[in-house]
């Protein structure tokens, strides 16, 4: 089943091999540092790493396969929910785009 079909039968997809291990790295260098208020940090577009993250190859790829050419990166956000920080949210998918 091709990423389209995927995520219109289950809502996502999951695709193996994005990140290479040295943008991991970047990634958990990136996220450390920040912290979280009420659950998450927002407006990470404005940060050069999100957005070049945003802009990776396979991931636009995948959005294009899925949305098409137009779609475009809107939103950032880090939510912290580990065993140690979490709240009791049922499981859902935001569909709405605040402007």
């Amino acid at each position: 089943m091709d990423i389209k079909q995927l995520v219109k039968s289950q809502g996502f997809a999951l695709i193996d091999s994005v990140l290479s291990p040295n943008e991991c790295a970047e990634a958990i260098k990136f996220c450390m540092p920040l912290e979280p208020r009420r659950g998450g940090v927002r407006n990470l577009m404005s940060s050069s790493w999100v957005k070049e993250i945003s802009e990776h190859t396979i991931i636009r790829e995948a959005i294009k396969k899925v949305l098409g050419e137009g779609a475009f990166p809107y939103k950032a956000i880090l939510f912290d929910k580990s065993p140690i920080s979490n709240w009791k949210v049922p499981w859902h998918q935001d569909i709405s785009l605040q402007v």
